[in-house]
């Protein structure tokens, strides 16, 4: 059974091969996001930003701020410890302690366990 709090996640891709995807190439599908290796703070806290103005996510401006009445749950999975290392460092220096999986299978149950505002997903893991 899926868990019903998936629905409200907003997702970002995070790619690191040529082909780059953008928002244009997945029209149909509202809450997702695009960044690209390597990735700036500007770029991370941007593009979450922007996914949070959209319909069932945080509030506008609230990715930036971290703070403990105001938690932004974000799940990170990255295959790659030196990539999964970066983002983790990125977001830690915007306030947040993301949870962190290096698989597919582990960021599916983390997802079935967990309501999560923002999951920032590896296109190319296993």
């Amino acid at each position: 059974m899926l868990f019903t709090g998936f629905i409200y996640t907003k997702l970002v891709i995070y790619q690191t091969y040529p082909r780059r995807f953008t928002e244009q190439d997945f029209p149909l599908t509202p809450g997702i996001g695009f960044l690209s290796a390597p990735c700036s703070l500007r770029t991370l806290r941007e593009t979450c930003e922007k996914l949070a103005g959209s319909s069932n996510g945080p509030a506008p401006g609230s990715v930036g701020c971290g703070t403990s009445n105001n938690r932004v749950r974000i799940l990170v999975a990255e295959d790659n410890a030196e990539n999964r290392l970066v983002i983790n460092l990125l977001l830690k220096r915007l306030g947040h302690e993301p949870d962190l999986v290096n698989d597919g299978t582990a960021a599916w149950s983390a997802l079935q366990s967990a309501v999560y505002d923002f999951a920032i997903l590896d296109l190319r893991m296993p």
